[in-house]
């Protein structure tokens, strides 16, 4: 059985304004290597059509999470998904994070 799927924020460089470009990356679990842009437009990450990440880990809810960026953090809200979204042990509903944070999805 794969572990859970699990992903990182991660902040790639500065871009030409001064501002980190950043991503969220999975980087365990079947769908490790798949990533996507990260901004002040809210990402849906999950296993349905259209998401912006999406994954194949059943574990994971269709709309399971969503992230956006806020004055240098990131909010990421689990959207009553079946499973949780955990960080550092603890299922979140939401959670502000910074750059290298690590979330897990449907564990």
């Amino acid at each position: 059985m794969e572990p859970p799927t699990a992903a990182t924020v991660y902040s790639e460089a500065l871009d030409g304004a001064g501002r980190f470009r950043c991503q969220l990356v999975v980087i365990d679990g079947a769908d490790r290597g798949r990533a996507c842009r990260l901004g002040e437009r809210e990402a849906i990450v999950g296993t349905d059509a259209g998401v912006a990440l999406r994954l194949s880990d059943d574990r994971v809810s269709g709309r399971h999470l969503a992230i956006h960026a806020d004055a240098g953090r990131y909010v990421i809200r689990d959207l009553d998904s079946t499973n949780g979204t955990w960080f550092e042990g603890s299922r979140v509903s939401e959670v502000r994070l910074g750059p290298g944070a690590t979330l897990k999805a449907g564990t």
